[in-house]
């Protein structure tokens, strides 16, 4: 019960990532179902950021080829799309973290 508890209050610390219904189960020490709930969207998150990083390279890539811009107009649309690559994924690799050091409480 104890460990249930160490984990939930390390969990805690996701503080964006927690629905207000998960944040009541772990006040309680239910942590299991959590981390996968947890683990699912941020999974879905990841992928979703993925995706959009895509279009964004895939749409600029395609103005520089067939239209008429230079590839210094793309930079800022590139670097946005480099920041929000970079930005997910230190977004996820940090909640993948936390939820493995709560599972190995466990």
């Amino acid at each position: 019960m104890e460990n249930n508890q160490q984990a939930a209050n390390h969990i805690l610390t996701l503080k964006r990532t927690l629905k207000y219904d998960e944040k009541k189960m772990l006040e309680e020490g239910i942590v299991e179902p959590v981390i996968s709930s947890v683990r699912k969207r941020a999974i879905r998150f990841y992928r979703f950021m993925i995706s959009v990083v895509l279009v964004v390279f895939t749409l600029g890539i395609a103005r520089v080829i067939f239209g008429d811009v230079s590839f210094l107009d793309m930079l800022f649309p590139f670097s946005v799309a480099g920041f929000a690559a970079v930005f997910g994924h230190k977004n996820f690799k940090h909640i993948d973290k936390i939820l493995n050091e709560s599972e190995s409480m466990l």
